[in-house]
């Protein structure tokens, strides 16, 4: 069915062009025709969601578990195939039994007792072995899956238990998809907001090597392995904790001289040096709802960590 305006769609359906429009074949989308267009060229026509919407009105799509990442061609440092889903809801959803088809009709079925909690990442990996060489921090990772991602380009579709396809979507390796994805270190990030899987402005080369079960972090910061200490010895003074505001932390003895923060996929979100600070202050509000590892180094060259949960 059409649309009544621009505005119900979502975007300007004269940006369109037949990229955006490939996706109606073979990829779960049919195309929908501006209403009050008399123009049948492809700037006319528009995607409709997952299944299309026959005999009812066009509804913006909206998907709770969104593809957000894929290797397709790795670089010197091969992780194999993988690709990432992302829980992007406040609420935890069973994923058990979806199914992942790839355009050769591979199949890999999410196996009993996955749920995806709230906001959070996992990564379906072709071959494990090849993943953990090359992530060994990531631990939210199932697989293998047998999912092969060609570089020549790909359909890559996503079924919930009733067989209901949720996501479909396809890639090339060529403009006007980033060409750095194909070979050269680089993995396809989606843009969450867009709500737009098939459409190639949706996508852009991330970091290299990507970040695999995380969100995608503008620095690029590096993953390192970060556990809770269990040594002996008089622990940090970090007050309150759980916080879901100020965080303090009494160096009044001038012990730590560098704090760091990362989350539990390991990525490093915040550093602060502690020379000159004996009592030092964060404010933790910035942070979403989660358990964090807060990283304390001294000047002898002893480390402590302690876990931080925000609520």
């Amino acid at each position: 069915m059409k649309p009544n305006d621009d505005s119900v769609i979502g975007f300007n359906y004269t940006d369109h062009d037949s990229y955006e429009l490939m996706c109606s074949s073979g990829c779960g989308h049919s195309r929908g025709h501006h209403i009050n267009s008399t123009d049948y060229t492809s700037s006319a026509w528009y995607m409709e969601c997952e299944n299309g919407s026959p005999g009812e009105a066009f509804i913006p799509c909206t998907y709770p578990v969104m593809l957000t990442e894929i290797n397709y061609k790795s670089g010197v440092e091969d992780a194999d195939d993988w690709i990432e889903l992302h829980n992007s809801t406040t609420e935890d959803i069973d994923i058990s039994g979806w199914i992942v088809r790839d355009d050769a009709d591979n199949q890999y079925t999410i196996p009993s007792g996955s749920v995806l909690m709230a906001g959070e990442y996992v990564v379906i990996a072709k071959t494990m072995a090849s993943f953990s060489s090359v992530y060994p921090v990531t631990a939210n990772v199932l697989g293998s899956s047998n999912i092969t991602l060609s570089s020549e380009g790909d359909k890559i579709k996503i079924y919930n238990t009733q067989n209901n396809l949720q996501i479909g979507m396809m890639y090339l390796p060529q403009a006007p998809w980033s060409y750095q994805a194909n070979g050269l270190g680089y993995t396809l990030e989606y843009i969450e907001s867009s709500n737009a899987p098939w459409r190639y402005s949706s996508w852009f080369a991330g970091c290299e090597l990507g970040s695999p079960a995380r969100s995608f972090d503008p620095s690029c910061s590096p993953l390192v392995n970060v556990e809770e200490s269990t040594m002996e010895g008089q622990p940090v003074m970090m007050y309150p904790n759980p916080t879901s505001g100020m965080l303090y932390v009494d160096n009044s003895q001038t012990t730590w001289t560098l704090v760091r923060i990362f989350d539990l996929q390991g990525a490093l979100i915040f550093q602060k040096n502690l020379k000159r600070e004996t009592l030092w202050q964060w404010d933790t509000q910035g942070l979403s709802t989660g358990m964090y590892l807060v990283e304390f180094l001294a000047e002898d060259g002893s480390v402590r960590a302690e876990r931080l949960i925000v609520n």
